[in-house]
């Protein structure tokens, strides 16, 4: 074979290597910056949250459907505790309508207890109710913070 076809195969492989690292990345949800975090949408990021408590040690029940999810996104449990999880892919503030559906959801769904997440921050008047019905919150930083240490 000649030195060209050496150099096509290889680059030919390269590309195969890059698009299968970038297919396992979306595919296993493992996000390790903001700027993968602000890409995401609904989906992917009530996917990434899943992925993250998995790693946390959260076992995840379920994922409920998109629409009609009485308020939570995610079941999850863990040291025999059910959690309803609320997930906001905001770009502005989170309010207080998503932490009464999460607080809804936590009869509905038989929890102990809710998180509510968002890819933004809360307004002051959700950090108040969240703080009234002991939701808690997982914001911007905490979700960074997060990332990295998982």
């Amino acid at each position: 074979m000649e030195l060209t076809h050496y150099i096509i195969f290889g680059i030919i492989a390269l590309v195969i290597l890059v698009a299968m690292v970038v297919g396992l990345k979306k595919a296993t949800g493992i996000y390790h910056t903001e700027n993968e975090l602000d890409d995401m949408d609904g989906v992917e990021f009530e996917e990434f949250v899943a992925d993250l408590m998995r790693r946390m040690g959260y076992r995840i029940e379920s994922m409920t459907k998109a629409s009609g999810d009485f308020g939570a996104d995610i079941i999850a449990t863990m040291n025999g505790q059910r959690i309803a999880v609320q997930c906001k892919r905001y770009s502005s503030g989170v309010g207080v309508k998503a932490i009464q559906e999460v607080v809804a959801s936590t009869s509905h769904y038989d929890c102990d207890g809710a998180i509510a997440v968002t890819s933004s921050y809360f307004t002051r008047g959700a950090v108040e109710l969240a703080n009234d019905n002991s939701v808690i919150l997982w914001d911007r930083e905490t979700l960074i913070r997060l990332m990295k240490e998982m």
